[in-house]
């Protein structure tokens, strides 16, 4: 039966591996190449993800688009260093207030790596060091075998489930970088 394999990827990969493309002498490929969003796109793209502010001025909606451009994953990560820097804060009712004069201070990486170097110089040490551990396992994971990756190296207790249990410590941490969508 005819199979349709559907891939994503950034020019990269194709200029890391230039014959990708012909691979098993096919010729059944076809690459379609996305083009960076049209001005008003992003713009478009900037006020959906800023729509929980209780005002959206449009300075911000231009930093975010002159910051990105035309790319939706920096747009995202444009919003994302808004909130990490203090120019979005969290009015404890799910709106954002801006703050302009924090706007000044962000700064978006120019790069997928450095994007993804700044999400991971933001975390704790331990969230780290969780986060690490996870990723042995690939993209899903489950609590139980980061417990057991916890105490790698450390002497087994007198009595398993007793005094050092990881398995809330790593919930809360879990939940904290959920909540700040890691």
């Amino acid at each position: 039966a005819p199979v349709l394999v559907v891939c994503t990827s950034r020019p990269e990969l194709v200029s890391l591996h230039p014959d990708w493309w012909t691979g098993a002498g096919t010729t059944d490929h076809l690459k379609l190449e996305l083009s960076p969003l049209a001005r008003e796109e992003a713009e478009e793209m900037a006020q959906t993800l800023l729509a929980r502010c209780h005002e959206t001025p449009e300075e911000l909606v231009e930093a975010a688009c002159d910051m990105a451009g035309g790319s939706p994953l920096f747009i995202e990560q444009a919003v994302r260093i808004f909130v990490e820097n203090g120019t979005l804060i969290d009015d404890g009712q799910g709106r954002w207030v801006v703050d302009l004069d924090r706007l000044e201070t962000a700064q978006l990486p120019l790069t997928v790596d450095d994007a993804i170097q700044a999400r991971i110089g933001a975390l704790a040490p331990h969230e780290r060091e969780l986060l690490e551990r996870a990723t042995t396992m690939g993209s899903v994971f489950w609590l139980g075998a980061l417990v057991a990756l916890g105490r790698e190296g450390k002497p087994p207790p007198e009595l398993w489930g007793g005094s050092e249990d990881f398995a809330p410590q790593y919930r809360d941490i879990l939940a904290g970088l959920i909540e700040r969508d890691y």
